[in-house]
């Protein structure tokens, strides 16, 4: 096992590389100046010039591109932030524990949705609960989640009156975000509980156990929801980590304060340092949550459990 999750952590390595590259690269890429950003359109010349000799910007791309992976391998350092003179990686953990809320609370709500509705809609196939909740499941994914955001703000906040529209000043205020992300991550974990629980249903132990007079209730929840679970722990894993990245819009649409609304505004003001970091925690966040869904597995199924400690 320990061999196991030291290989996938090296794996992780090529990953990591391969997006601070391609964010670099894009960020060197897009037109504008951070210089001129910093000290405004007025600026003159000479200072625009003085700001770039010290922010290293009439280096080359090779050797900034150098420079900034040396740092961020050997140092751990992500540069500093061209708006607030501070270290990156001091600004985004101070806002990554809200996003990592935000992002807990809404996986919370779309793994109690997607698998209680996906086990009643398999149990119940093509009843009328299960047409209803296999047409919202396809409303849910197909809705983008900044829109579904707006529409719930209109409709709760403005209309009804009942929650608040923005910040995060209580629970109050974590309602609509997270109900936005999680109702959109719980039509893909409904469809694949479903499909899943599907296929289980209908082996011949789940039939074997009814034939020895087990409750329905034991034959679904003991003996066919463990085996239809790998996929579904998949699944769910892989929202968390989309959930992550997936709050940038919904943080910047409820003004939450997280990770996500800070890479927003410093793409807006060309704070290259922390757009750059601001993508590599999010990405060494995902591959992250990937590994420990892995170890999960052998928790989940023997089977898999017995082939970790072989190796």
């Amino acid at each position: 096992m320990a061999r196991y999750i030291l290989h996938r952590l090296l794996m992780m390595a090529p990953v990591l590389l391969g997006v601070m590259v391609i964010v670099f690269t894009i960020m060197y890429m897009t037109p504008g100046d951070p210089a001129r950003m910093i000290l405004g359109e007025g600026a003159k010349p000479e200072a625009v010039a003085q700001v770039r000799g010290e922010l290293g910007l009439d280096d080359s791309y090779v050797v900034q591109l150098f420079r900034y992976v040396k740092n961020v391998i050997t140092r751990f350092d992500f540069g500093m932030s061209y708006n607030t003179r501070k270290p990156v990686i001091s600004e985004l953990l101070t806002r990554f524990p809200t996003t990592l809320k935000l992002a807990v609370l809404s996986v919370s709500i779309s793994v109690l949705l997607g698998v209680s509705t996906g086990i009643i809609s398999a149990t119940r196939q093509y009843s009328i609960f299960d047409k209803l909740a296999t047409s919202a499941a396809l409303i849910g994914v197909s809705m983008p989640t900044f829109w579904a955001g707006l529409m719930y703000v209109i409709i709760f906040s403005v209309f009804l009156g009942w929650l608040p529209a923005s910040g995060s000043y209580g629970w109050r205020y974590w309602i609509l975000p997270s109900f936005t992300l999680g109702t959109h991550s719980a039509a893909t974990i409904m469809r694949m509980t479903r499909s899943s629980m599907l296929e289980v249903i209908r082996q011949d132990y789940i039939r074997t156990a009814r034939a020895k007079g087990q409750k329905e209730w034991a034959v679904i929840l003991v003996h066919a929801m463990r085996n239809a679970m790998i996929p579904v722990v998949t699944v769910a894993g892989l929202q968390f980590g989309v959930l992550l990245g997936g709050s940038i819009l919904i943080e910047s649409v409820f003004a939450i304060p997280g990770t996500g609304k800070y890479i927003i505004d410093s793409i807006k003001s060309r704070d290259n340092p922390v757009v750059q970091g601001g993508v590599l925690l999010l990405a060494l966040s995902f591959s992250l949550v990937n590994l420990a869904v892995d170890i999960l597995y052998g928790f989940i199924d023997p089977r898999i459990k017995s082939r970790f400690k072989s190796e």
